[in-house]
């Protein structure tokens, strides 16, 4: 089944030549499970949430390249990128003198306003704003401060753009 499914004797392959491969690319990438939140805690970010994101990116991504793209690529965060992040909300944090935890609350409304303005669209900022609030919650390990509202609204929000839903 497998084997048909990915197209492995088209290519040349066996089931266990690429579960070894899948094995070796992990080992080879797993450092990133440490590393990308040990950069994120310099900003403030808690290690947790962090950990767990990193996880969850990677796997979803590389998840997505297999089955979707049927490609034997694995996807993680970039490290440079989560570097940038890490500087920036620290030049942030010494400018404006507005802590990370009180950006959680900032960015969604910031990022409601702008994507309003580019897209001509009430709908579009709204949606924006209604999913990026629980992720900056999540991400600055303030999720008890959710409630099961808020979590529904911004997956009802964002299961409506990704399944191309009129808008």
């Amino acid at each position: 089944m497998l084997e048909h499914m990915f197209k492995l004797r088209e290519r040349g392959t066996t089931v266990r030549t690429e579960v070894l491969g899948g094995i070796t690319t992990f080992v080879a990438m797993a450092y990133i499970i440490v590393v990308n939140p040990a950069i994120l805690s310099f900003a403030g970010l808690p290690v947790g949430p962090s950990t767990v994101a990193t996880i969850l990116a990677a796997s979803v991504g590389s998840l997505l390249m297999g089955l979707y793209a049927n490609r034997p690529i694995a996807v993680a965060p970039y490290m440079g990128e989560n570097a940038r992040i890490a500087v920036g909300v620290l030049m942030i944090e010494s400018i404006t003198k507005i802590r990370f935890d009180d950006m959680t609350e900032l960015a969604p409304a910031f990022a409601t306003i702008v994507i309003m303005v580019f897209t001509y669209n009430i709908g579009n900022g709204l949606t924006a704003g209604l999913v990026l609030y629980p992720l900056m919650k999540l991400a600055g390990g303030r999720y008890r401060e959710l409630n099961g509202g808020a979590i529904v609204l911004g997956l009802l929000c964002l299961f409506y753009y990704l399944f191309g839903l009129p808008h």
